[in-house]
């Protein structure tokens, strides 16, 4: 197993995320409540990548399906808490409950499809 291709896109996603929350600013997309819409739906999507490459990272270490979701769901949920910890620091940006929660539905979310995809190789329609 070459573990700089199954671990590598994770650490590179992870750095991604980390630069993202380093910024002071944030472009605004829209007006009012649609901003705040709009930064829940980022977290959802940034997660949820997270969540998907971390997941065949696991798997790829031989980790069955359900070792493998809950390993994931808990080291993203984790690093998103260190994200927003590490968001104190940055000026003009401040920690959220909120974002953790949009950050850990994105994780769901691609646990969720990596289930369905799962069921739909079991049934034989892959």
């Amino acid at each position: 197993m070459n573990r700089v291709r199954t671990w590598g896109p994770v650490l590179a996603w992870m750095g991604v995320i980390f630069y993202l929350s380093s910024q002071s600013s944030v472009p605004v997309h829209a007006p009012g409540w649609l901003d705040a819409v709009d930064d829940y739906v980022a977290h959802v999507l940034v997660y949820a990548v997270l969540g998907w490459l971390t997941f065949r990272a696991w798997r790829a270490e031989g980790l069955t399906f359900q070792q493998a979701a809950w390993a994931t769901f808990l080291l993203c949920v984790a690093y998103g808490v260190s994200d927003e910890w590490h968001q104190s620091f940055v000026p003009n940006r401040t920690p959220s409950v909120l974002d953790l929660l949009a950050d850990a539905l994105g994780v769901g979310v691609a646990l969720f499809v990596h289930y369905r995809k799962q069921k739909r190789m079991w049934q034989g329609e892959w």
